[in-house]
C-alpha cells in the first residue's frame, strides 16, 4: 500500500511539473517622452495594440520565443517633445530610438535571439 501511494504521489508530481513552463522567457517595451501625452502601437499575442498614454513612463512585460520578432511606434501627441521607446531582453537593451519635436515619433524592431 505505501508502495502504490508513492508511486501515485511521484506520478502526480512529474504530471504537475510537467504543466509549469519555468524558462519563460520575458522582453520589456518602455516609452518615456517630456510630456504626458502620447500613442503607443505594438505587437502583441493579441495582435496590434494600441494606446493613448496619459503619463510620461510606459512600459509592459510579456512573454517571447527565440526568433520572435518584436516592434513598438511611440508617437508624442504634444508639440515640442521629446520620446524614446526601447525594447528590452533578458536585461539588455534589444533596440531604442529617441525623437525630439512637434509630433516626434519612434519606432523599434527586434528579434529576440535565439
Amino acid at each position: 500500500m505505501k508502495n502504490t501511494l508513492f508511486i501515485i504521489t511521484i506520478l502526480l508530481s512529474l504530471f504537475l511539473s510537467s504543466c509549469i513552463d519555468e524558462d519563460v522567457d520575458l522582453a520589456v517595451y518602455r516609452v518615456s517622452c517630456s510630456s504626458d501625452n502620447f500613442q503607443v502601437t505594438y505587437d502583441s499575442y493579441n495582435g496590434t495594440e494600441t494606446k493613448t498614454v496619459s503619463k510620461k513612463n510606459w512600459g509592459t512585460t510579456f512573454s517571447v520565443n527565440p526568433g520572435d520578432n518584436v516592434s513598438i511606434t511611440a508617437l508624442a501627441l504634444d508639440s515640442n517633445a521629446t520620446i524614446t521607446a526601447e525594447i528590452f531582453y533578458d536585461g539588455e537593451t534589444l533596440a531604442t530610438s529617441s525623437k525630439s519635436g512637434n509630433s516626434a515619433e519612434v519606432s523599434v524592431r527586434a528579434t529576440i535571439p535565439q
